[in-house]
């Protein structure tokens, strides 16, 4: 999770809203290197520099995820951006599946980037990590 922290990128600097470090934001060198190639495949994220993306993967904590989980609901308010480490997630919008994703996709940051309501619910489909 981002804690908005994609929000902050591109609307407020990040010094003004630094989330508090917690033990589930530690990470090894695979995890950063893991997280920075998923970051860089997304496309909100693609145009950002090598230290913003730092920034991002830096504030990321880690959370599991059990299967049938409604992590995200079609119309609230976003607050998470989500990367996938392992687990499988479909995106539902009004009642029909849309998409899927897994290891290695994100979700989340368009409700965060434009302040809208979230577009689709997700759930996990498996148990998971993020």
């Amino acid at each position: 999770k981002a804690l908005a922290l994609l929000l902050l990128v591109f609307a407020e600097t990040v010094e003004d809203q630094v989330p508090e470090v917690t033990a589930a934001m530690a990470k090894d060198d695979d995890m950063v290197l893991f997280l920075t190639k998923a970051l860089a495949e997304n496309f909100v994220c693609a145009s950002l520099d090598d230290t913003e993306v730092g920034k991002i993967v830096e504030y990321l904590a880690r959370e599991r995820i059990a299967k049938n989980t409604e992590i995200i609901k079609q119309g609230e308010n976003g607050d998470y951006f989500y990367v996938v480490e392992s687990g499988t997630f479909d995106f539902i919008k009004d009642g029909e599946k849309k998409g899927s994703c897994g290891e290695g996709g994100s979700f989340g940051e368009l409700a965060l980037l434009y302040g809208a309501p979230r577009a689709a619910t997700v759930i996990a489909t498996s148990d998971a990590y993020v």
